[in-house]
């Protein structure tokens, strides 16, 4: 007598590859925080410490975030050492202008990622209203975290890639800084300058122009005294178009710009000059073909990007060329700004330096900075990695959406790394296809990835293959059987 067959045991059960979320829609956008290779940078800040030190005018003494930094006395750095969202409550009948101030300077961790927040909530320095028909006293002017400046002597490196002179611009550097603008999490409210009173932080947060004669969230400083380069400067801020709608409404004009992002000094002649800022084109001084700006929408500005910047001596328009490069792009966006100045001398009479902060005595705004790194020369950059090709074999394909789908872990990764999430899949959809393999070797995402309305047909025909196939298997198994 043959032996029985188990249908259980041979019948196999084949799952269907193609889900449902490989059928969405692209509704996301790319985001930032792709690494570029480290080109063994002469110094970085990685975002982790913020030391408060002291004030120190006058001194070489290194005490602030990562004890490479010092805080600006020339330019009244109010810093009282203190984070956002710790302040005390003005309102408190036990409040003292002793308790921390709003805003401030702290470190924070958002997945894998550690970085610090610098929040300038515009005057709380002034008197305001307390919303009860009186007013309350503000804080301390030197400690009421009105303003931040930072600064770090650029002959601090280490990396060695040479001595750097007090015409740095001139002779060419690279900078890189990992940065978005804030919308959520600890954020103090909004102290006016004229104080009306204490009001919301804006939804969707704020940003900062260049202003201060070149000055940015990111600056760059050559400064030689005997030469007469005094404070020279280029600068680099996160603003949203929201914001430069603000400043053409003071003047009561149309902001003619159709997007923020990442602004710098603008073009005006070849020699250091006073009239570089952003809010320069607001009052017409100077005219809009001026306005130097890598273009980022308002919701992009509060996702990581990372920036590679290069900076020289201009053979052409301008004082220097400025190369950027975004978000893992090889490809720049090219411009020819001057230099602001002359500004002032710092702490530093002949030497070059990175200006990090905040220093509008007037505006208000906030910024998260991952890193920020530097080296001698114009570097282009590298990727480190190909974004999106979570299991590391060279392309963005299936089996890195499997790898996700099973919760990781990933490489490469676009959004937050070290946390597996759905913007993951966003970013993974959104590369499909890509490969650094060498040319030939990518897939066509027009053809490889289904439309929408494609999915219910293909994923309906490969239902009907699996069940036909199991129909067969049972029709040869019973004849076999008889």
């Amino acid at each position: 007598m043959e032996p029985r067959i188990s249908l259980q045991r041979t019948l196999k059960f084949t799952p269907i590859v193609l889900t449902v979320c490989m059928c969405q829609a692209i509704t996301g956008t790319v985001q930032g925080g792709v690494a570029y290779s480290d080109p063994g940078w002469d110094y970085i800040y990685t975002g982790d410490l913020a030391a408060a030190g002291s004030l120190n005018p006058g001194t070489d003494t290194l005490q602030v975030l990562d004890g490479q930094w010092r805080r600006n006395a020339d330019k009244a750095d109010a810093w009282d050492g203190s984070a956002p969202g710790v302040h005390g409550d003005p309102t408190d009948p036990l409040f003292s202008s002793s308790s921390p101030a709003p805003g401030g300077i702290g470190v924070f961790t958002e997945g894998s990622t550690t970085y610090i927040r610098m929040q300038d909530t515009g005057h709380p320095n002034r008197p305001q209203d307390n919303g009860m028909g009186g007013t309350y006293p503000g804080w301390s002017n030197s400690t009421s975290n009105k303003r931040f400046l930072l600064t770090h002597k650029l002959d601090d490196s280490q990396g060695g890639h040479g001595t750097y002179s007090e015409t740095v611009l001139n002779d060419g550097i690279t900078i890189s800084f990992r940065a978005r603008i804030p919308a959520t999490g600890p954020l103090d409210d909004q102290y006016p300058f004229d104080g009306s009173g204490v009001v919301p932080w804006p939804a969707g947060g704020v940003g900062y122009p260049v202003y201060g004669e070149g000055r940015g969230m990111f600056t760059i400083v050559q400064n030689n005294v005997a030469s007469g380069n005094i404070g020279s400067q280029i600068g680099f801020s996160l603003i949203k178009k929201t914001e430069i709608d603000a400043l053409y409404e003071l003047e009561g004009a149309i902001n003619p710009f159709p997007s923020g992002g990442l602004t710098m000094n603008a073009l005006n002649g070849s020699t250091a000059t006073s009239v570089v800022d952003t809010n320069e084109f607001a009052s017409g001084v100077l005219p809009q073909n001026a306005m130097n700006m890598v273009e980022i929408s308002d919701q992009e500005l509060n996702d990581w990007h990372e920036f590679w910047i290069t900076i020289k001596s201009s053979s052409g328009s301008g004082s220097h060329e400025v190369k950027v490069y975004m978000d893992g792009s090889l490809t720049p966006e090219s411009f020819f700004v001057t230099h602001g100045g002359p500004d002032f001398q710092l702490q530093w009479q002949n030497d070059a330096f990175l200006m990090l902060g905040l220093s509008n005595n007037d505006g208000f705004g906030s910024v998260d900075v991952d890193f920020f790194s530097y080296s001698l020369g114009v570097l282009s950059p590298q990727m480190a990695g190909l974004p999106g090709d979570y299991n590391g074999n060279g392309t963005v394909d299936a089996g890195d959406y499997v790898l996700w789908r099973n919760g990781g872990p990933l490489v490469n990764e676009v959004h937050n790394p070290g946390t597996v999430s759905a913007e993951d899949y966003m970013e993974w959809r959104a590369r499909f296809g890509n490969s650094n393999l060498g040319s030939g070797n990518g897939l066509s995402t027009s053809s490889a990835i289904p439309e929408p309305a494609m999915c219910w047909l293909i994923t309906t025909g490969l239902i009907g293959v699996q069940i036909l196939t199991r129909s067969v298997r049972r029709s040869k198994l019973a004849r076999s059987l008889i």
